[in-house]
C-alpha cells in the first residue's frame, strides 16, 4: 500500500503469515479498513472481547510493513495497570533511552515521532482516553494510528467514526469449522457445528477455540463437545456472583475464557497434536479474565511447565 494510495483496491483478503484454511474473510472489516489507511489517519475498531479486533489489526499492520519495508512501525499492546510505563516502551521501540519521569517521555515520544514520521503506531486493546491521547503523534507528524477498544469513550475527535467489528456472521463461523475439521467430517457433523456455533454466540475467538481443539483429532465428536461446553457454561453461571455480570460484555468474557480453557486442556492432553498451539492460545486466554476473580491456570500449565 503506497504512500499515494494508489493500489488499494489490490490489498489482500489474507494477510502475510497467515495460514489461509484458518482465516475467514471480513471484508466489510477490511474494506473500511483499507479505504481509511491515509498518512496522519487515525481508526479504531471497536467491539467486545474475542470479536477479532486485535487478530485483524495486527494483520493489517503486517500488510503495511510488507508493502512499506522503510516506513517506521510501532506497535504496543497497552496495559492498562502501567499507564506511566507505555509512551517509554514506545521510546524504546524507536531506539530511545526512557526517563524516570513519565511525562517527560510523553513530550520525547512527541519529538522523535515528528523526527521519524510518517509511520505506522497500533495502540492494541486501549482501555483509558488519557493514555491513548499521550501517545498519539503530533497530526503535522503524518502517522497513521490504528487502536483498537472494547468502548468508544477512550477516543476523541480525531479518530471519526469507528469501525464495529463484532460476532461473525452464522456462514462465516460455520465455514470457520469446514476449514478446520475438513468437508468429510464438517458434513457429517454439520447440524451439531450449527448449534455449537449458536451456543457460542458466533464469538469469533469461541468458534475458532474450539474448531481448533475438536479438529486437532477425530475425537471428542462435536455433538459431545457441545454437551461439555453447555455442562461448564451452566456451572459457570450457577457460580456467578451477583455483581459479576454487570460488565457489559460480561458474556462475551466468560464465554471467551471457558471455551479458551476447555480447548487448552484438550490440546495439552495430545502434546504431540498441538504442536504449537497451546502458548499462543494460552496468551489469547490472559486477556480473557473472566468475572470471578483469582482462578489459575497452573491445571492447564501442568502439561506444558519447562
Amino acid at each position: 500500500m503506497s504512500k499515494n494510495r494508489e493500489g488499494h483496491e489490490m490489498a489482500p483478503r489474507v494477510p502475510g503469515n497467515v495460514d489461509e484454511s484458518r482465516w475467514i474473510e471480513r471484508p466489510e472489516l477490511t474494506d473500511r479498513l483499507i479505504e481509511a489507511y491515509r498518512p496522519a489517519g487515525r481508526v479504531a475498531l471497536v467491539g467486545p472481547p474475542g470479536a477479532g479486533k486485535s487478530f485483524l489489526a495486527r494483520r493489517f499492520y503486517d500488510y503495511l510493513d510488507r508493502v512499506n519495508p522503510n516506513m517506521p512501525l510501532l506497535s504496543l499492546a497497552m496495559d492498562a495497570h502501567a499507564p506511566d510505563e507505555q509512551a517509554g516502551a514506545l521510546l524504546r521501540e524507536l531506539g530511545v533511552d526512557p526517563l524516570p519521569d513519565p511525562s517527560v517521555n510523553v513530550q520525547r515520544l512527541r519529538h522523535v515521532l515528528r523526527q521519524q514520521g510518517p509511520g505506522v503506531l497500533l495502540l492494541d486493546n486501549a482501555t483509558d482516553a488519557s493514555a491513548v491521547r499521550g501517545l498519539l503523534p503530533p497530526e503535522d507528524a503524518n502517522w497513521f494510528v490504528l487502536v483498537t477498544c472494547q468502548n468508544r469513550s477512550v477516543l476523541d475527535n480525531a479518530f471519526g467514526k469507528p469501525i464495529d467489528v463484532t460476532a461473525f456472521t452464522p456462514d462465516q463461523a460455520l465455514e470457520l469449522f469446514r476449514r478446520r475439521l475438513g468437508d468429510k467430517r464438517y458434513k457429517e457433523e454439520q447440524d451439531e457445528i450449527a448449534q455449537l456455533c449458536q451456543d457460542l454466540g458466533n464469538l469469533p475467538i469461541a468458534v475458532a477455540a474450539a474448531a481448533g481443539a475438536i479438529g486437532a483429532t477425530q475425537r471428542p465428536s462435536v455433538a459431545d463437545w457441545r454437551a461439555r461446553f453447555n455442562t461448564r457454561w451452566d456451572a459457570f453461571d450457577q457460580e456467578a456472583r451477583p455483581g459479576d455480570l454487570n460488565h457489559p460484555y460480561a458474556t462475551e468474557r466468560n464465554l471467551a475464557d471457558v471455551v479458551l480453557r476447555m480447548a487448552l486442556e484438550d490440546l495439552s492432553a495430545q502434546p504431540g497434536v498441538a504442536g504449537g498451539n497451546v502458548w499462543p492460545m494460552l496468551g489469547a486466554l490472559a486477556l480473557f479474565e473472566s468475572s470471578r476473580r483469582g482462578r489459575s491456570f497452573s491445571p492447564v500449565l501442568s502439561h506444558h511447565r519447562t
